[in-house]
């Protein structure tokens, strides 16, 4: 029997009073009692009305965009000056005629959203910049570093461009379709951390993609787990991607750069950047997929410089006492140089500020009493913990110029000795098959 009186009842048809039947099965008895209530011209042009109606709620395609109100651009973009797209619009490249269709919304972040598309049966991330001048020139740029970096050596951990185009007003950059990032895979093992053995392998194609961008005198200037992702889902080979932020070294840059839980101290305090800053933090995803929290969780500037304090000894006093942001943060007592309290700062900045953070861990060493809480280390992993913690230490020194640079770190023991064990491979292929 196959049943149409769900949709009926919007045209005054009621559930019991119409059923397409099978008629071996139904008395002519019952069939004569429903042609009676309802008169067969009349149902048969509201079936005819039904139909129509379906084919017309079936032409509107489901918006991907939210919210998806138009009001910019001439009604193609919404309040957030995105453009609003449906499932299974094309995207063309006017110039060259590839055409995408969107599939799904992956993401989406400050300078605009990214696509599933598809073209050719193959599937592709397309990011469309908000339709903002300042945001389609650091688009413009991010688009050029790429094809310079791909044109210099297409390194396997470095993302590659396919195509860039102007659609509709806005920027698109095509970049292959990758899998999850790895936020998404603490998120998976419900931020309990992952094994040395694992952690071993992504740091050592990071570090090798940001040795390759660091020779070429290029800061990334935003490295954290939701830019890190696998190239698919067997969790073994990862790329670096969004370089919307990135600048070369010799260029200042006058505002804050680097998420806040991964920005290096230096930056705080108002020194300029250099290749160290994405060194503390590879240090800073370190020691979170070690965690499976981040390890410096500030609520403001202020505070997440006040936890890093916390944790990191500051050999070299000069660092506070030049800093040109010392009058912002510090004050001085007893020939010491110490941080401002909250309050203090507050009320000279006039700012209030959120309640601080819990600092989990007040010393790198008790990385080891973490290390010590769990029973699922093998002893793989408990061999090299001695080496992890003393990376980290270099990762996360505070003077920039005794930081460990990315050459040195695919030199250091914890990386240099990478080899995974066969137990811990085959387990590893069972996990995220």
């Amino acid at each position: 029997m196959f049943n149409l009186t769900l949709s009926f009842s919007q045209f005054g048809i009621q559930k019991t009073h119409f059923q397409l039947y099978d008629c071996q099965n139904e008395s002519l008895k019952t069939k004569q009692l429903q042609r009676d209530k309802q008169p067969i011209h009349l149902v048969t042009t509201k079936i005819r009305q039904l139909l129509q109606f379906t084919q017309t709620i079936s032409v509107i395609p489901r918006t991907l965009t939210q919210p998806n109100a138009a009001v910019y651009n001439d009604g193609l973009d919404n309040e957030n000056y995105d453009l609003i797209i449906r499932l299974d619009d094309v995207i063309i490249n006017e110039k060259t005629g590839n055409q995408y269709i969107a599939k799904e919304l992956l993401g989406v972040g400050t300078f605009g959203s990214v696509y599933r598309c598809v073209k050719n049966n193959s599937n592709f991330a397309i990011k469309i910049i908000k339709n903002i001048n300042a945001y389609n020139i650091q688009a413009m740029k991010e688009i050029k570093l790429i094809r310079f970096l791909n044109k210099k050596q297409e390194h396997e951990y470095i993302i590659k461009l396919i195509d860039y185009f102007l659609f509709k007003n806005h920027v698109c950059i095509v970049f292959p379709l990758l899998g999850f990032n790895l936020e998404e895979l603490l998120q998976e093992t419900k931020y309990q951390g992952l094994s040395l053995h694992m952690i071993k392998n992504i740091l050592k194609q990071l570090i090798s993609g940001l040795e390759f961008l660091h020779s070429l005198n290029w800061v990334h200037c935003d490295i954290k787990p939701e830019n890190i992702l696998f190239t698919d889902n067997t969790a073994k080979q990862i790329q670096i991607i969004d370089f919307g932020s990135a600048s070369e070294l010799n260029v200042n840059l006058y505002y804050y750069i680097q998420s806040l839980y991964y920005r290096a101290p230096e930056i705080i305090l108002g020194y300029k950047k250099t290749c160290a800053i994405d060194m503390w933090s590879v240090g800073c995803v370190a020691a979170q997929l070690y965690l499976g929290y981040p390890l410096f969780q500030g609520t403001s500037s202020f505070d997440q410089l006040s936890k890093i304090l916390g944790l990191i000894t500051i050999t070299n006093q000069e660092l506070i006492q030049n800093s040109p942001k010392f009058n912002d943060y510090f004050i001085k007592e007893n020939q010491n140089y110490v941080l401002k309290h909250l309050k203090k700062y507050e009320n000279e900045q006039t700012l209030n500020l959120h309640d601080p953070g819990i600092q989990n861990i007040t010393n790198i060493q008790e990385l080891y009493l973490e290390f010590n809480k769990s029973s699922l280390r093998t002893i793989q992993e408990m061999a090299t913990m001695e080496d992890f913690v003393d990376l980290l230490k270099k990762l996360l020194e505070f003077d920039p110029v005794l930081r460990i640079t990315a050459s040195q770190c695919l030199q250091h023991p914890f990386l240099r000795d990478f080899q995974f064990n066969i137990n811990d491979i085959l387990k590893q292929e069972l996990q995220y098959q």
